[in-house]
């Protein structure tokens, strides 16, 4: 591999030379990069247009960007262009050498904020399985080198108030660093991620916060991150079963396989809309389209962060994992049996953090990233073959912020170390809890007559005091015995396990009380 820190200036006669070794002898240049620092230049606002904008670059990057900067560019030769990452196959060094010289300075022009690392293979005849795997660890190695921000500025230069960063412009009052007048710039021609989703005519997506939080009670809205399950060892098995195969069969069953999963978690993602949001649109005012309560901000390969409102975000995620498993399914299976890998379907884990609307919206992400892997880690010791499909949520009720396993210390452990911290639910009930039976229970205590108060009553006791607790309980149950329009909610709520904590280690309560209310009726 070159050095990528020291690429030697060639001359025009060199150059004809290591055109001409190449012809001979069929060498080729198997290019790779990986963008850096995506979440962090998405996420460091707490604006959603720049948001929008940042996404937008995000995904310019590894598409036209890529495409437009390739000399000679050759779509056959494209591996892998999404998500942050990049294989291409050259067949000309000259080529290659212009623009792994170049392409670094013309991404971090582009999006301010984002690094990227590159390496190069050198293949002598063919490209084999074996020459990816080299480009991954000679990627791996790539990311540890430091690169330096073209926008740090002098110590005298103005500074942008919200982010700390040289000014370079005032603007409505505001003074602007280059990273944030970027997106914004982004954001006016917004079109990758909005052509995703095929939207109704007469409806449109949300570009602030506060038109998203729009008549929601209390301003809470949820932030969904899901993450498919196994990704890695699918990759394996297709490599695994490409060992010996033409260079174009592998370039082939990459550019393939990539594809389709896109494309089944923008269907997926698109199935979940139509089915809990579309019904529930936010109406315009007069003569303007029709608001879709959400946002989507990552979507792409096995990925998705989206902003919505906070009463659909519990069906839409159902709806969601639901849909990738049966979009995987159809879209992969001909390129499962074709490699003879015994995979009928792909899943994935979700984290929902609910937030007020004038939360920090990193703080937020970075919990529903925390909450999709900790369902991911615990819903691997159920299946190890095959991640069942779950999701972890929290409503963030406190103003500190923390992780999620400081959250569950402080906020959801009772001092005699019993717990509330219940998740994850499963799409599939022969795995746990189902998302379903959470559903159920928090509907109910939305209805007229339930012990939602003092079910909200027993878990601050609870955390106090195990033996008062228990005697709320016993009380509540009896009064509902007394009513009979009341009564049906002892069992449906299984109110007499709750007398019986001290033989468990942990209670629903706490998340179907939350639930209850967040949910749309």
């Amino acid at each position: 591999m070159w050095d990528l820190g020291r690429l030697p200036s060639q001359n025009k006669t060199v150059n004809t030379k290591y055109q001409y070794i190449a012809y001979m002898t069929k060498t080729k240049f198997l290019y790779g990069a990986a963008v850096q620092g995506i979440q962090s230049f998405i996420f460091q606002t707490d604006k959603l247009r720049e948001m929008i904008g940042a996404s937008e670059l995000v995904e310019q990057i590894c598409t036209s960007f890529f495409k437009k900067h390739v000399p000679s560019f050759n779509p056959d030769m494209l591996i892998v262009g999404a998500a942050g990452n990049i294989k291409y196959l050259f067949d000309d060094e000259n080529d290659c050498r212009q623009l792994v010289s170049r392409f670094p300075k013309l991404v971090m022009e582009l999006a301010p904020g984002v690094t990227i690392s590159q390496a190069v293979v050198k293949i002598s005849d063919h490209m084999t399985i074996d020459h990816i795997s080299q480009l991954e660890d000679k990627l791996r190695t790539q990311r540890n080198k430091q690169f330096s921000a073209l926008d740090s500025g002098y110590l005298i230069t103005e500074r942008a108030r919200r982010t700390g960063l040289a000014a370079i412009k005032f603007e409505n009052k505001e003074v602007l660093d280059i990273r944030t007048l970027t997106k914004l710039e982004a954001s006016k021609t917004s079109e990758i991620l909005k052509n995703k989703i095929k939207q109704e005519e007469g409806t449109r997506l949300p570009f602030d916060f506060e038109e998203l939080a729009a008549n929601t009670d209390k301003n809470w809205l949820a932030v969904i991150h899901a993450d498919g399950n196994g990704l890695g060892k699918v990759l394996q098995l297709i490599g695994k079963a490409l060992q010996g195969n033409g260079e174009k069969e592998i370039i082939n069953a990459y550019q393939l396989f990539s594809m389709k999963l896109d494309e089944s978690t923008i269907n997926a993602a698109e199935i979940a809309i139509k089915k809990t949001l579309i019904p529930f649109l936010m109406k315009g005012s007069k003569g303007k389209p029709d608001v879709i309560p959400f946002r989507p901000i990552i979507l792409g390969g096995d990925d998705l962060t989206i902003i919505v409102k906070s009463e659909y975000a519990l069906g839409f995620t159902e709806e969601f994992l639901r849909a990738f498993g049966q979009e995987t399914e159809r879209n992969l299976k001909e390129l499962f049996a074709s490699y003879k890998i015994n995979i009928k379907k792909l899943t994935a884990c979700a984290g929902i953090a609910y937030i007020k609307a004038s939360y920090p919206f990193h703080y937020g992400y970075d919990l529903a990233e925390q909450l999709c892997s900790e369902a991911k880690t615990i819903a691997k010791k159920q299946n190890t073959e095959g991640v069942p499909a779950c999701l972890m949520f929290h409503k963030i009720q406190a103003s500190f912020v923390a992780n999620y396993k400081e959250i569950v210390r402080k906020e959801l452990t009772c001092s005699d170390e019993f717990s509330f911290c219940y998740g994850p639910y499963y799409l599939e009930e022969a795995f746990g809890v189902s998302i379903k039976w959470l559903n159920e229970k928090a509907r109910l205590l939305e209805k007229e007559g339930s012990p939602a108060a003092q079910l909200r009553r027993w878990l601050t006791e609870r955390y106090h005091n195990k033996n008062k607790a228990a005697m709320l309980m016993e009380r509540t149950i009896q009064v509902l015995g007394m009513d009979s329009n009341r009564e049906k909610y002892i069992a449906n709520l299984d109110l007499k396990e709750a007398l019986h904590v001290n033989k468990a280690k942990n209670s629903p309560y706490y998340d179907i009380v939350s639930m209850s209310s967040l949910i749309k009726i």
